[in-house]
């Protein structure tokens, strides 16, 4: 190597292992349009959001738009609380800021 020596030393990532864990499987969940969307409409509301008035919001079926939430949940981009036989959702503060980070790409 003309520059000098072909092994000068190597700064170590500034994320950790569970960082980039973290942050990848936000990223898979912001993904998809659909969950892009969910998100949205739950990060517009100023109250909890059942799954009853989200899912005709959507054309996919309820159980398709429970699996993007969980997939939403376990990203800790939203958070739920059953009341009787109904799911509630809304936006983590985590979820605010990702989506507030990736619409700005746009």
């Amino acid at each position: 190597h003309k520059n000098g020596p072909c092994c000068a030393p190597v700064e170590a990532p500034s994320l950790s292992r569970a960082q980039t864990s973290i942050l990848a499987d936000r990223l898979k969940a912001l993904g998809d349009p659909t969950r892009l969307r969910l998100l949205d409409l739950l990060v517009q509301q100023n109250v909890p959001l059942c799954v009853c008035d989200i899912t005709p919001q959507f054309s996919q079926v309820q159980p398709t738009i429970s699996h993007h939430l969980k997939v939403l949940r376990e990203a800790g981009l939203i958070d739920t609380e059953k009341q009787g036989i109904w799911a509630y959702y809304w936006a983590t503060d985590q979820g605010r800021q990702s989506l507030a980070t990736v619409a700005s790409l746009a």
